[in-house]
């Protein structure tokens, strides 16, 4: 989008830079700043100066933006990892669960039918289920 820089100049500039000030989409106003920046030299006193001023200011907010862009990019990556560690570490706390009843039914068939608990057969079936 090179729109906002027909006729005259420091009409419209402008909402190109409260577009990105305000963290607007910067892509395709990269070339702003610097042809901004390239037609003032040409010109010469105060308004040149502003303006070049201005060609930083908005190369500047560009950079920021672009740098704000790529950190929430990033942070939904990190929160995507997260879930899924988080997912990870429930079904790993499922199976221990799931493990601990397992071997409390074996405890209890034992009791009820052997009299008394074989823990060496409680370990041969929590090797069985993590195997």
């Amino acid at each position: 989008g090179k729109r906002g820089m027909g006729g005259r100049r420091g009409r419209q500039e402008p909402k190109v830079r409260d577009l990105i000030l305000a963290g607007g989409d910067t892509s395709g106003y990269e070339g702003v700043s610097e042809a901004i920046t390239r037609r003032c030299d040409a010109d010469s006193g105060r308004r040149a100066a502003e303006a070049r001023e201005y060609g930083r200011e908005l190369q500047d907010a560009i950079a920021k933006n672009k740098v704000a862009r790529d950190n929430s990019r990033r942070a939904k990556i990190v929160s995507r990892e997260l879930e899924e560690a988080a997912a990870g570490a429930r079904e790993v706390h499922d199976v221990a669960s799931v493990l601990r009843d397992k071997e409390e039914e074996l405890r209890e068939w034992q009791r009820r039918h052997v009299g008394r608990v074989n823990e060496d057969r409680v370990a041969l079936l929590r090797k069985a289920i993590a195997n």
